[in-house]
């Protein structure tokens, strides 16, 4: 497989707007401020499938891969200059191409999945096409593994507005989903193929053949009938979420500092005189390190024994072990005041809580407020009261399916994400972060209590509906009645399994590909 500078002029002009369009499908389909486009997912890779073509240069289809992925993922991910330009302080210019760069990042999966595909068909024919959901699947895997991988918006998110196929997930998961998608695209691309060629029956039988894996994805949400996958054996849990909207250019002045508690204080004490159970406050919604600050700690621990109600928050929290350690944690305050269980934030944000390859990047600066980086937790931890068990996740964790099957496995029975979206703005990220959370609401089939600083803040049922919320940059409160549940979906069970079987394949088809090209006596 030799380079050929001419091959990218090889890509014309129509395969670039066909490219476009179904990079266009593609983002279409994801979930966002509307969530109606899912159907367009089911096509959305068929103009990337023809440049894998029998006969078609590797370098071109990875190529067309590339195009494709930065486009589709530009189209989702430009709220990135937003973030960059605003609140990283680096101006317009660098926060386009902060966007462009990361959507390039995120199309190189796509790129090596084109190669890989374009590889398999050129050794067993139009049947190698149907290796597409493996080495699709694969990549997300992988991106969902690496630490800067970044898995945001995998396909199978696509069908959130499809209330029938997001029940997918508590089978296969949102990879397993997306890896039927592929599918189907794969059916409906050979489909088209066949009927051009004037192959009518083969053609015809394809199509029914997708028909038929997208009514097999329907089939669970068809067959559960609103029933939980996962049965309750807990009575409900009257909690509240609270939105305090501080402002992030004041929320670390000092002085601002006294006038934050005294909002989270305001809005909690409302709902105590209601009645709730349990009260849950955003990511970092305590602008100090508990304990080494005195005087707010006091302060907070006394109204917490005052309202004689366990709270959930989240801290920046220091260890001084090992020269001095920093952690993005969530704690539980027990109704006596005391710190009952912690959990340290286990996926950091690359340049947002620490830079990645420091000893390289050593001019670079992560665009969050304090200079020091981050230190990763250890490990999943339940944060336990009584008969609740909570799965905690921080920010974008919420977007990495293992965790929260972890904690499930643990006995976790009710999921709470706490986050900070004002960094977004009014762009389409906390929409997209707030419907992928709700997947995992579906795979482990648990309530989740989404606590945002600034929105979108809501409580989502075992389905991945959204039962209550509140809106971007509103102060106030959702409360609401959640069931902690027990029992296990077939993806919580089989989350591993799954995984080891797409990978498995995914290497065996690569193998097969290999050893052909020894026997072809070709170039790797």
């Amino acid at each position: 497989m030799r380079w050929d500078g001419s091959i990218i002029s090889s890509v014309s002009l129509r395969e670039a707007t066909y490219l476009l369009l179904g990079a266009a499908f593609y983002s279409l389909a994801m979930p966002g401020k509307i969530t109606f486009f899912s159907p367009a997912s089911c096509v959305a890779l068929i103009p990337l499938f023809f440049c894998m073509r029998k006969g078609a240069h590797l370098w071109k289809a990875a190529i067309c891969g590339l195009i494709f992925g930065t486009i589709s993922s530009f189209f989702l991910l430009n709220w990135i200059s937003f973030t960059v330009s605003v609140y990283g302080k680096l101006g317009l210019f660098l926060g386009i191409l902060s966007a462009l760069l990361l959507s390039a990042y995120c199309g190189i999966f796509v790129s090596i999945f084109s190669l890989l595909t374009a590889e398999a068909v050129k050794r067993f024919g139009k049947p190698g096409i149907f290796s597409a959901p493996f080495f699709w699947s694969g990549a997300e895997i992988v991106r969902v593994k690496l630490k800067i991988g970044f898995p945001w918006l995998l396909f199978g998110y696509s069908q959130y507005g499809d209330y029938y196929a997001r029940q997918f997930a508590a089978f296969g998961g949102v990879i397993g989903t997306g890896f039927f998608l592929v599918l189907v695209n794969v059916l409906f691309y050979l489909s088209l193929e066949y009927f051009i060629d004037g192959l009518r029956k083969r053609s015809a039988a394809l199509f029914l053949a997708a028909l038929s894996t997208l009514l097999f994805i329907h089939l669970p949400g068809f067959l559960s009938r609103g029933e939980s996958f996962a049965a309750a054996d807990n009575d409900s849990l009257l909690v509240s979420a609270i939105q305090p909207n501080i402002d992030l250019l004041k929320k670390w002045d000092e002085e601002f500092q006294g006038e934050t508690i005294g909002i989270l204080e305001s809005l909690t004490e409302d709902q105590v005189r209601e009645g709730v159970d349990l009260i849950i406050w955003p990511e970092t919604a305590l602008p100090f390190f508990f304990y080494w600050d005195a005087e707010p700690t006091v302060k907070i621990r006394s109204f917490v024994k005052g309202i004689g109600k366990p709270v959930i928050t989240g801290v920046p929290w220091y260890e001084a072990r090992d020269g001095g350690k920093y952690f993005n944690s969530i704690v539980l305050i027990s109704p006596a005041g005391k710190i009952a269980k912690r959990y340290d934030k286990i996926m950091l944000v690359p340049f947002g809580e620490y830079v990645p390859f420091r000893k390289v990047l050593f001019f670079v600066d992560k665009i969050t407020h304090g200079s020091e980086d981050f230190s990763r937790g250890e490990r999943v931890k339940l944060l336990s009261w009584g008969a609740v068990n909570v799965v905690p996740t921080v920010c974008y964790e919420a977007i990495f399916p293992q965790l929260s099957v972890e904690g499930v496995n643990l006995g976790g029975n009710l999921l709470v994400n706490l986050t900070n979206d004002a960094w977004f703005g009014d762009t389409l990220a906390p929409y997209q972060q707030l419907y992928m959370a709700a997947y995992r609401s579906v795979e482990t089939g648990r309530y989740m209590v989404r606590v945002s600083n600034s929105g979108i803040s809501a409580v989502i049922d075992q389905h991945g509906r959204v039962e209550k919320s509140i809106g971007l940059f509103t102060r106030g409160r959702v409360m609401a009645r959640v069931r902690p549940l027990s029992g296990m979906t077939f993806y919580v069970k089989n989350a591993k399994f799954i995984n080891l079987v797409i990978i498995s394949g995914s290497i065996i088809l690569i193998g097969g590909t290999i050893i052909g090209r020894f026997r072809n006596g070709r170039n790797i």
